[in-house]
């Protein structure tokens, strides 16, 4: 199964303003395939997907416990829709 991880701190503004955009439209759309992670409460956690974690917002692409992307801040070139349809299976490229 495929999975986003939204990994944010709850202080940090970006990662709200990313919240409240991007990853709130794609759980709309897929809302057992999107994880949270709070570096302020699970700073270890992304270790488990073999994610480094330097700065937050950051979002990780999960196929079958495996990282196939991590990405800083909202991806450019990958548009919303594009994360729902990789999700959903329905598109192999992200």
């Amino acid at each position: 199964m495929r999975k986003l991880l939204y990994i944010y701190a709850s202080w940090c503004n970006p990662c709200k303003a990313v919240k409240n955009t991007v990853i709130k439209d794609i759980e709309e759309e897929c809302p057992e395939q999107v994880e949270y992670i709070d570096m302020s409460i699970k700073p270890t956690y992304p270790e488990k997907y073999k994610i480094k974690v330097t700065t937050v917002p950051r979002l990780a692409f999960i196929d079958n416990d495996n990282t196939v992307k991590a990405v800083r801040n909202t991806p450019k070139g990958i548009e919303t829709i594009n994360i729902i349809k990789w999700l959903k299976e329905e598109d192999d490229d992200i």
